[in-house]
């Protein structure tokens, strides 16, 4: 596949010419060229929280899912669309979250989750085939839901539920649906006011090899067993100094972060008077606050926390941001330890207007060392970059068209197979109506899962909000890293190969020979058991 630095009108797809917009300039950061086809205008319409990069279809490519408005697009790597795409999303006005990719019926094949809303009131839970059919069973009323759904194996038969959590005449919930768009037993669970409309976080707390599911209201944390019982310890109820606190679209990440085997459970709150301060907690899978914490920062949060390595020193940090809707540069982005301690060079404060999509981790150019990618809510604002030190990388920001990054959480990865890092992006026109959508391609920066531990919203296409430390391969031959052996590890090989890249020495003669070759296939050929 060839790719352009070039504006041309040979890249940009013919139904935008025909409507006689104007030819957008490429997305340009060092290292990164915009694949052919791209970018495309979407809408009308905005979209929030990104896509996902997951297999659509028969070839080894990956394809792109991203809801704008009411349609659930599934777009090829030249910016085609995948057979049976878009699909209207009936029953709303729009979605409010990424959506979500798994096996939720056990036939084998992943299925698409996604969820319409009307403001809060009402709204309806899809599950989509591949082929853009809907799931028997789908799509179900689920109340007013917001944000994504998670999907977890809580019963263990080895599909999928799906967890949402969900206003339903004004009580908030959380509700567990099979496959089949029944309820599981035990569910729904009420809360005793609104849903806070953040998503689920799913995931084994306490070592017990079962998950649990964590969700807010708007005050409080609830953390329930598979069977829908409250754990000990919760609900939680922040209270900081006196003062309530407020979980407004705030969703949970769930880590280990002293290697004792269980995990513990950040979020974050805002006063809900003035001044709007916002807070971060970690709890104990019991419910106790950890020393260290609440981290207060200066305005109010409305994301996730982010989860990651940030200064490679081996253990887990919590990065955030703050900052409600404003024109300036006036947002702080915060990295702290497992301590609560601030970490050399953060807080960042007056580079972004404010901090509106959950921030991804990802080696972006290449220096063995993560960076951070923020969006910004001011009108025509691009996707930021910012060093593990707090500095920002250089040749960046990236442009995201004439629209904003507000809202909008890019997603990371290899989409074509070839061992190199891609960075799928988006903004929101808000003035025009408009999703820009953006693939940007590499053929210098080598994709390393252990160095982009954060590539999309909620860590992963199942949107569990699990951030577990991605380990290097352990077998070799899966050199792609995606724990199957399959045609993208003899592509990621032979790129390695042709770059001089030590990493294809197979044979560890200190030089690339035929025999490295020879080595290769012998560990293909023998398998990752």
């Amino acid at each position: 596949m060839t790719r352009s630095m070039t504006t041309t009108t040979r890249a940009l797809p013919a139904v935008l010419l025909a409507a006689g917009l104007a030819v957008p300039a490429l997305a340009q950061v060092p290292g990164f060229e915009t694949r052919d086809g791209w970018p495309l205008i979407l809408g009308p319409g905005p979209s929030v929280d990104g896509g996902m990069m997951v297999n659509m279809d028969a070839d080894p490519e990956l394809e792109l899912v991203q809801v704008v408005q009411d349609r659930l697009h599934a777009l090829n790597l030249d910016g085609t669309n995948v057979p049976g795409f878009p699909r209207v999303l009936t029953g709303g006005q729009g979605t409010f979250g990424a959506p979500a990719f798994g096996d939720i019926d056990g036939d084998g094949e992943d299925e698409i989750v996604v969820q319409t809303f009307f403001f809060g009131i009402r709204g309806n839970l899809f599950a989509i085939e591949k082929d853009s059919t809907t799931v028997s069973g789908f799509p179900v009323n689920a109340g007013g839901t917001f944000k994504s759904a998670a999907l977890a194996d809580l019963d263990g038969d080895e599909d999928l539920e799906i967890i949402i959590n969900s206003n339903v005449s004004g009580i908030g919930q959380v509700t567990v649906y099979q496959g089949d768009g029944s309820i599981e037993d035990g569910f729904p669970q009420f809360f005793n006011d609104i849903s806070s409309g953040g998503a689920p976080a799913v995931g084994d707390l306490d070592g017990d090899g079962t998950p649990e599911i964590v969700v807010s209201s708007f005050y409080q944390v609830f953390a329930y067993d598979a069977g829908g019982n409250l754990l000990p310890g919760f609900p939680f109820t922040p209270d900081s100094g006196g003062t309530i606190q407020t979980l407004n679209y705030n969703s949970a990440g769930l880590a280990d972060f002293d290697n004792d085997g269980d995990r513990e459970i950040v979020f974050a709150t805002t006063n809900e008077v003035d001044p709007f301060t916002g807070r971060v907690y970690m709890l104990d899978h019991d419910g106790d606050v950890r020393p260290g914490w609440p981290r207060t920062t200066e305005f109010s949060i409305f994301i996730p926390p982010t989860i990651a390595d940030i200064d490679g020193d081996g253990a887990l940090d919590i990065t955030i941001g703050d900052r409600t809707l404003t024109r300036t540069p006036e947002a702080s982005i915060h990295v702290w330890d497992a301590s609560g301690n601030d970490l050399p060079g953060w807080p960042v404060t007056g580079v972004v207007g404010a901090v509106h999509a959950q921030i991804m981790v990802a080696d972006i150019d290449g220096d063995s060392a993560v960076e951070l990618l923020v969006d910004d809510n001011t009108a025509v604002t691009p996707l930021y970059a910012f060093n593990g030190d707090g500095s920002q990388v250089s040749g960046w920001p990236l442009p995201v068209g004439t629209a904003s990054s507000f809202q909008q959480s890019p997603t990371i990865g290899d989409f074509d197979g070839d061992g190199f890092l891609d960075i799928s992006a988006s903004g929101n026109d808000l003035i025009d109506g408009q999703t820009w959508l953006y693939q940007l391609s590499s053929d210098t920066i080598a994709f390393d899962p252990a160095l982009a531990p954060v590539r999309t919203y909620q860590y992963n296409e199942r949107r569990d909000g699990v951030a577990d430390v991605v380990e290097a391969p352990t077998c070799r031959a899966d050199f792609d890293a995606d724990g199957e052996l399959t045609l993208f590890d003899f592509l990621a090989f032979q790129n390695a190969f042709d770059a001089g890249d030590a990493s294809a020495d197979f044979d560890a003669d200190g030089r690339l020979t035929l025999f490295d070759f020879l080595a290769f296939q012998n560990d293909f050929d023998a398998g990752c058991e």
